[in-house]
């Protein structure tokens, strides 16, 4: 996704309640070497009769998954950096954390890396074109945030755009090599709630939709 255009944005995958979990490792290019403890006939599936799957098919399929849009943070020296991504999940509530995946030849991934911080705005559904922006032409230009509406997080120093839907600020906590992305997990130390009255940007099949209006009570959806 990372850097790409709107439409490539990258879909996060998804395991159903009902599909089969086991344990894995990688190797250092970020490829499976292990899967638990399944035989080799089972992990082979039906290779040998089948055509391998295609990136193009996984895309398309992973595509279907409907996501929300960010625009991911950082700093490289006094730069201010960002990217669109809705590559962006919670892990963990205690310690409160997420994580975000970006592709490791994206521009974006080494100054992440670096700068150990970053910075996630979740976009409301009119800001498309800061999506667009930032998913195409913002590294090109010395201060890709100067116009966009934004503040500077109180405890990174990151930035946070002000029409978002919320805001957080992370410290890196870990990374995990993931095939041709890299996994990065961060503490959440800032956050902030905002425009509770906007909808969501949301990203389905390449493109961005309506939202579905949702009734919401104190407890989630109701």
């Amino acid at each position: 996704m990372s850097g790409a255009a709107a439409r490539s944005l990258c879909s996060m995958c998804s395991m159903s309640p009902n599909s089969l979990s086991v344990g894995a490792a990688w190797d250092r290019d970020g490829s499976v070497k292990r899967v638990g403890g399944l035989p080799p006939e089972i992990r082979a599936g039906t290779s040998a009769v089948r055509a391998p799957l295609q990136a193009g098919e996984f895309r398309q399929a992973v595509g279907r998954f409907a996501t929300g849009v960010t625009v991911l943070s950082t700093l490289a020296g006094e730069r201010h950096l960002g990217m669109t991504a809705n590559s962006f999940v919670s892990v963990s509530l205690d310690p409160l954390l997420v994580l975000a995946s970006v592709r490791r030849d994206a521009r974006f991934h080494d100054p992440l890396l670096a700068a150990g911080v970053w910075g996630v705005s979740v976009l409301a559904a009119d800001m498309s074109e800061a999506s667009r922006f930032f998913a195409k032409r913002a590294h090109d230009l010395p201060d890709p945030f100067a116009r966009w509406a934004h503040a500077i997080g109180p405890e990174t120093g990151v930035v946070l755009l002000d029409g978002a839907l919320s805001v957080f600020e992370c410290r890196t906590v870990a990374t995990h090599p993931g095939g041709d992305h890299t996994l990065v997990i961060g503490e959440v130390v800032f956050l902030d709630r905002r425009h509770e009255d906007a909808g969501p940007l949301v990203f389905y099949q390449g493109d961005y939709v309506e939202p579905v209006a949702v009734r919401t009570g104190p407890n989630g959806p109701a």
